[in-house]
């Protein structure tokens, strides 16, 4: 009896990690920095799949997170000054984009816990705020955050 509980444990742990993989790509939490982007959009695959899967309701919002989830990792990725200054603005316009086009919504803290998943993701998003400690960024005005949507959110329905 307990051979069987032990085996029919092990089979169901062993679909839920298909599942899982089927759902969130197969390194989803791989302890690489980068993880899977096999489409090559700057998106994580687990990620990408995360905001696909919850945030499917409103097309704005989807490709606001997306463009999002791109300076997020561009953080986790830099690995020197200039890089984090770049993933830095990158993050700003993506900020814009989204308080223009989801203001009252802070679903970026939901993307950005996801990005920063491992404790070397977690040294390599210190090392990267380290790199801009006593920085000043200065943001657009907001009549202007429509621009720093890296989409045309005039086009894409809610």
């Amino acid at each position: 009896m307990k051979k069987q509980i032990i085996i029919t444990l092990t089979v169901a742990g062993i679909i839920l990690s298909f599942a899982t993989i089927a759902i969130y790509g197969k390194n989803n939490r791989q302890e690489s920095l980068s993880g899977d982007d096999l489409n090559n959009n700057g998106i994580r695959d687990d990620i990408e799949n995360y905001i696909d899967t919850k945030f499917c309701n409103s097309i704005k919002l989807n490709e606001g997170l997306k463009q999002y989830a791109i300076s997020i990792q561009k953080g986790i990725l830099s690995t020197n000054e200039q890089e984090s200054m770049l993933a830095a603005d990158s993050l700003s316009r993506a900020m814009e984009c989204l308080h223009y086009i989801a203001p009252d919504t802070d679903y970026w803290k939901d993307i950005t816990s996801h990005s920063i998943n491992t404790p070397e993701r977690l040294r390599a998003s210190m090392a990267h705020e380290a790199r801009l400690s006593g920085k000043v960024f200065s943001s657009r005005p907001v009549r202007e955050w429509k621009t720093s949507c890296n989409f045309n959110s005039d086009k894409l329905k809610d």
